[in-house]
């Protein structure tokens, strides 16, 4: 299925010989998460979670993987001002998307999530850093450069309980 290919890509990535980042790590953990496949595990459970050395890493990798799913209402809300996708639907998603589209709702959930909820996190280095990662795992860097771009230069939309269970009201 088009999951175990998005999956099998992120593995292959953070499996090598290269150390995976944090943004990496999370990303991977989102698009299980967020796929229609059974058995998840937790993050601390991942192979490539276990590759994070520094303390640091897996505390940043946590902060994002724990704010994006527990606001991802919220998050998929927001990008959807910008960019219209069924990726962003995810309990509602096609049977056939692209692994692209899949990969670049999730970055874009990221990032989203750097920006709005990360304290600690440069706008300019949020939209920096999840381009790249867009361009290091297939994801379409240009609309996650513009839509995170956007998502910079605007208020934050005011949270609503609708937005965060967005999920138990559809």
């Amino acid at each position: 299925s088009m999951c175990l290919l998005v999956l099998a890509s992120l593995a292959a990535r953070c499996a090598g010989l290269r150390i995976p980042s944090a943004r990496e790590v999370a990303l991977e953990f989102i698009v299980k998460k967020t796929s229609a496949s059974p058995g998840s595990r937790a993050l601390e459970d991942t192979e490539s979670f276990a590759r994070l050395r520094d303390s640091r890493d897996r505390a940043f990798a946590r902060m994002l993987t724990s704010t994006c799913l527990r606001r991802l209402g919220e998050i998929d809300g927001e990008i959807g001002q910008f960019y219209e996708s069924p990726e962003l639907l995810w309990w509602r998603r096609p049977a056939h998307s692209s692994q692209a589209s899949r990969l670049t709702a999730c970055v874009l959930r990221l990032g989203a999530t750097q920006l709005r909820h990360c304290d600690g996190v440069v706008d300019r280095a949020a939209v920096h850093e999840s381009v790249e990662l867009a361009k290091r795992v297939g994801a379409n860097a240009a609309v996650c450069n513009a839509v995170l771009r956007k998502l910079a230069s605007r208020a934050p939309v005011e949270s609503s309980p609708r937005l965060l269970a967005s999920t138990w009201f559809e």
